[in-house]
């Protein structure tokens, strides 16, 4: 079990697949942070926030759900322009994680080439180990 656990959600079915496993790492003991990135992308006259108001209100509404069942559970939620790999990398940091949890494919394909993968790059910057969890065969198909 892990004291701290840094589990990345973006409200994305893709991402939601990290959740056992990050319950799981913390036990009836350890601190789940959760967070959410909102990632300003440039646009034609000005920067857009990626992803939609909808996903941070799924993610308040899993963090809300599970306090609510006992467990130990924080909400983080930043804005960034410079990545979402490099937040939450400097939010694990803060938080002395001890791992941090996230799934694959949260973006669609288009946003994927716009902010590159989160996946990818999160296990390079990151200050404890990362696990990524792959989709399910459900959302794979």
């Amino acid at each position: 079990m892990y004291d701290t656990v840094l589990i990345a959600l973006d409200g994305s079915p893709a991402s939601t697949t990290a959740i056992p496993h990050a319950q799981m790492l913390a036990g009836d003991r350890g601190r789940i942070v959760a967070i959410h990135v909102r990632e300003l992308v440039p646009g034609r006259s000005s920067q857009v926030t990626v992803p939609a108001p909808e996903a941070e209100r799924a993610v308040r509404e899993w963090v809300e759900r599970v306090r609510h069942e006992g467990a130990n559970v924080e909400l983080r939620v930043e804005t960034t322009a410079s990545g979402a790999a490099e937040a939450i990398a400097n939010a694990a940091r803060e938080e002395h994680a001890d791992v941090i949890v996230l799934g694959t494919r949260g973006h669609s394909q288009l946003t994927g080439l716009l902010v590159g993968s989160v996946a990818q790059r999160l296990p390079h910057v990151a200050p404890c180990p990362v696990l990524v969890v792959p989709p399910t065969e459900a959302e794979a198909g």
